[in-house]
């Protein structure tokens, strides 16, 4: 598993500046309140870049803003899939043709209650990007190049991150839900 739910071993509290505490709680990764941003990344290099799927769980602790963004690898780029965006209700990735998550095609609108976990799964495949909310799909972007990808400042961290703002969140990676692997052929479309 990526967390073993006891510490931050293989992760690093990321410096955006003005950021919050980082701890592990009761088998979850809490990142506290920050004057605009709090974020981790994921500090080693084995993850796969393309044909994976990553699963995860987020919940909101108090605060109306991002709670379970998470930027991962694309090839030899890095994209973000955002959870409860701009004021708390957007979903979508960004960046696509330079639009954001509130801009852009994947864009959807859904309502999260403080103190719930919410199950988060993604999947890159040479094909497409999805996501899914609670067994929901939310997210499915057939990729014919014309991604831009993240914001130079999560570029430059060079590996999955997750990134919270302006709130507090957790987020937990249990042996069952956190596997990274190749994922099953889709048949929904």
């Amino acid at each position: 598993p990526l967390f073993d739910g006891k510490s931050l071993t293989g992760w690093t509290a990321t410096n955006f500046g003005g950021e919050g505490d980082v701890v592990v709680k009761d088998g979850a990764i809490i990142m506290e309140l920050g004057g605009d941003m709090t974020g981790i990344h994921y500090a080693k290099d084995d993850l796969p870049r393309i044909d994976y799927e990553i699963a995860f769980e987020g919940k909101k602790l108090k605060g109306n803003d991002f709670f379970c963004t998470t930027t991962f690898p694309v090839g030899d780029s890095f994209c973000s899939l955002v959870v409860g965006g701009w004021s708390g209700s957007t979903v979508g990735l960004s960046s696509i043709d330079g639009k954001d998550a509130s801009e852009n095609e994947t864009r959807s609108l859904q309502r999260f209650q403080l103190d719930q976990w919410y199950k988060v799964r993604l999947r890159v495949t040479q094909e497409r990007i999805e996501a899914w909310i609670d067994d929901q799909r939310v997210v499915e972007l057939f990729r014919s190049g014309y991604l831009s990808w993240v914001e130079a400042h999560l570029l430059s961290l060079g590996s999955l991150a997750r990134l919270v703002a302006r709130m507090d969140a957790a987020t937990r990676v249990s042996d069952e839900s956190g596997a990274i692997a190749a994922p099953a052929p889709s048949t929904a479309h």
